[in-house]
């Protein structure tokens, strides 16, 4: 496997840089304290040795400071942190809360949440590259939002972990030196290349006992030296597969994002393509393109169905090819690897594409089997033309496992489908009907659930029947409450009509409110107050909602009303001992993501890997079972963006490169646009392809549990090996914010669980 290790984290062997004391009895001179916030000097409480900051937050009230803070400005402390990877401090909280760290610069400011624990603790917040000019630092606010109580917290001195660069060279030169040991490429650039390498080397080794920035540029110099020498190492094990030959053929895995130039791949393409899954699943082999001349009307077709050794041929309706197309990224608001062209519509209006020279172009290969699919090898050949010429061929082999995957969506979720400004939309408005099926249908089709979030119209009775019949486990209803009272008498008469045609079609229970998006603890009590009146006058509703409670309802207003509750991402992972209580009073606790978290944590971002949303969409709701998972959106090209009118582009067009911009809610790339609005109907996306293969991941999951229940017959070594593989290993997913860079160690844990699943229904 050749990689690269662009973001070597530095564990261990921490050196700190302490940027502020409290030792000092005129610290607080160089400090600013917002109002309903009181500081002063003292003694740890638990008698720790030192001296910190004594910091006493009043309860927030209406007219009070939304955002007490203790402010450091520079020079107070260095304006210069490149050097270093985190800040971290002591903590000794009264009761448990969370705290902010917001770091600000000339033209840019980056907020972090920090639930601090009840008693002594660590916090430690690691910057990430790209997201805050660390080198040019102007202010630093440690400060609570809207406090729902009074907090005490005492805090020590301010550290900064230093980047340990001999340990990141450490970990380069080692993976250098796995690189050169397995390739079997010998090239004339090599010895040159080594060189260049030896010379930052050198550069870098004489500047490591400094903290300079000369450092950090030592450090960049070698790193590209090495990215240099491990990219022309990749480039000569590609053609040593593909031989002399112009026109490179090769597949890589569905995990891959594929840039046409400067690629560097997770794993070396291969020959061979491969494709195993189960009956009822879906999933997929990339096939490249590559040559140092332009290709013109490149086509990639099935040339022969594959076949098993009992001439068993797979449906030809089971098998497709899609060119893979790309959208402009223009550099958001988060750390990316890169800006410019990215790999993300499916073109299934494209039947056939020009490749520029020099530039990769990926076929998206995908079998999608029927339910009890004869099991076995099947052998079929792929073809590759230019307008009519053939460039090659290439062998494929389906493995189809002896099980097939359930119907529909193991657990709860919504990937919304916005459908209120249908009519606004240019080039919907002359058929919404059509376009709303078609959306929810391909969503459907990828175990995504399209109801409506933020709609004000009730599915009707017919179509909530539809998703029941697709799998769907959950429904919303509708989300606006009107000002006023006529708008709460409205919103009441709405749910009275819903409900009755709901009980009779039998899937009341399925159905729930979403209300009152991401709001603040200063709603709670309004809140309260409107939802046990809707409560009162329509007994069977429920609601679900994404407000900023930290107590999930055990400590506040909204303990009783709301049955659903719903976390961002983070705060999920942080709150397991809230969540288990929430869920003993009958509370379920969800979890979503939006344009935030970023990276580490995982989300549907378009530069973000696709293992990562695998993962997020599969093995992390296996290991953290959440209630539910929600998405705002999957079509925002559909609604009013708040920040740009998206329905206004014309739609998708162009093979490979296309008419889009990847920029949708504000400046992110690709936030709540899991389709695109292709001018002949709605594209799919590489991102929509894995939060399928991550649900059908964790049906794997759930089919070993149901067969570990029932598995008195089985011997006891399939048992044992049955509930080993029910766990996730921390190699795959250690938390949300440690998991696996390499999609061979999800193939292996899936393998493994199919090989389970394969001896319980011999």
């Amino acid at each position: 496997m050749l990689t690269l290790l662009p973001g070597l984290a530095a564990t261990g062997d921490i050196d700190y840089q302490k940027i502020f004391s409290f030792a000092k009895p005129d610290c607080l001179k160089q400090v600013e304290v917002r109002r309903n916030l009181s500081v002063s000097l003292t003694g740890w409480p638990d008698l720790h040795p030192g001296t910190c900051l004594k910091m006493e937050f009043e309860r927030y009230e209406s007219g009070k400071e939304r955002w007490p803070a203790v402010i450091w400005r520079t020079p107070a402390i260095p304006a210069d942190w490149s050097a270093a990877e985190a800040i971290s401090f002591d903590v000794y909280a009264v009761k448990k809360g969370v705290l902010r760290l917001h770091f600000a610069g000339d033209q840019t400011a980056r907020q972090q949440l920090i639930p601090v624990p009840a008693g002594r603790s660590r916090v430690r917040v690691p910057f990430v590259e790209g997201t805050f000019n660390y080198g040019a630092m102007k202010q630093l606010h440690l400060l609570m939002e809207d406090p729902k109580d009074s907090y005490i917290f005492y805090i020590g001195d301010l550290e900064l972990e230093q980047r340990n660069f001999r340990k990141l060279y450490n970990a380069l030169r080692w993976e250098i030196a796995k690189t050169l040991a397995a390739t079997t490429a010998d090239f004339p650039k090599k010895a040159e290349l080594l060189a260049a390498l030896r010379k930052s080397e050198h550069e870098l080794l004489a500047t490591l006992p400094s903290k300079s920035p000369r450092l950090v540029s030592c450090w960049n110099n070698y790193r590209e030296a090495a990215t240099a020498l491990l990219f022309a190492i990749q480039e000569e094990e590609i053609t040593l597969l593909t031989g002399q030959k112009k026109v490179q053929l090769l597949f890589a895995g569905s995990m891959e994002k594929v840039h046409q130039k400067d690629n560097f791949f997770l794993d070396l393409p291969s020959k061979q393509g491969e494709i195993v899954l189960a009956g009822n699943e879906v999933e997929a082999v990339q096939l490249l393109v590559r040559s140092p001349e332009k290709l013109s009307g490149v086509s990639v077709s099935w040339s022969s169905v594959p076949v098993n050794v009992s001439g068993v041929k797979l449906p030809v309706a089971a098998l497709s090819v899609l060119p893979v197309g790309y959208v402009q990224c223009d550099k958001p608001c988060y750390a990316v690897s890169r800006s410019g062209l990215w790999p993300d519509p499916l073109l299934d209006y494209a039947k056939t594409v020009d490749i520029p020279a020099h530039a990769w172009q990926s076929f998206w290969v995908e079998a999608a089997l029927p339910a009890r699919q004869t099991p076995g090898v099947y052998r079929g050949q792929l073809t590759v033309k230019s307008k009519d010429t053939v460039l090659g061929e290439l062998p494929i082999t389906i493995q189809v496992w002896n099980f097939s995957l359930p119907e529909g969506i193991p657990y709860q979720n919504v990937f919304s489908l916005p459908n209120e400004s249908l009519l606004e939309n240019p080039f919907v408005k002359q058929a919404p009907g059509k376009w709303w099926k078609e959306c929810s249908g391909l969503l459907l089709s990828h175990r995504a659930n399209p109801t409506t979030l933020y709609g004000w119209q009730p599915p009707t009775t017919k179509e909530a029947g539809e998703w029941m019949k697709h799998g769907m486990l959950s429904f919303n209803i509708r989300y606006g409450i009107g000002k006023g009272e006529k708008g709460l008498n409205d919103y009441i008469f709405s749910l009275k009509q819903a409900y009755a045609g709901y009980e009779k079609a039998g899937i009341a229970d399925k159905a729930y409110c979403y209300v009152y998006d991401e709001a603040q603890v200063s709603r709670f009590p309004e809140m309260r107050n409107v939802l046990s009146r809707v409560r009162q006058a329509v007994p069977q509703a429920r609601f679900l909602t994404t407000a900023y409670d930290d107590t999930l309802g055990l400590n506040s207003p909204l303990g009783g009303v709301i049955d659903m509750q719903c976390p961002l991402l983070p705060n999920y992972e942080i709150l397991m001992p809230e969540i288990a209580k929430a869920r003993q009073h009958g509370t379920q606790v969800w979890c979503y993501v939006a344009c935030t978290p970023n990276l580490p944590y995982p989300n549907f971002l378009i530069e973000y890997p696709s293992l990562c949303m695998r993962l997020l969409a599969g093995g992390m709701i296996w290991k953290y079972r959440p209630d539910g998972f929600l998405y705002y959106s999957s079509a925002l090209w559909l609604a009013k963006s708040h920040r740009e009118v998206l329905w206004s582009r014309p739609p998708m067009d162009g093979a490979p490169v296309t008419n889009w911009n990847g920029r949708s809610f504000g400046n992110y790339n690709g936030d709540g646009i899991l389709i695109y609005p292709g001018k002949e109907g709605p594209v799919a996306t590489l991102r929509l392809k894995q939060i399928r293969d991550g649900i059908e991941d964790y049906w794997y999951f759930e089919l070993l549990r149901r067969a570990l229940e029932h598995s008195g017959k089985m011997p006891t070594d399939w048992q044992a090996s049955a509930r080993k593989e029910l766990q996730i290993e921390p190699d795959l997913i250690r938390s949300m914010t440690d998991y696996a860079q390499d999609p061979r160690i999800l193939q292996r844990k899936r393998a493994r669980v199919a090989s389970l699943l394969e001896e319980y229904y011999r």
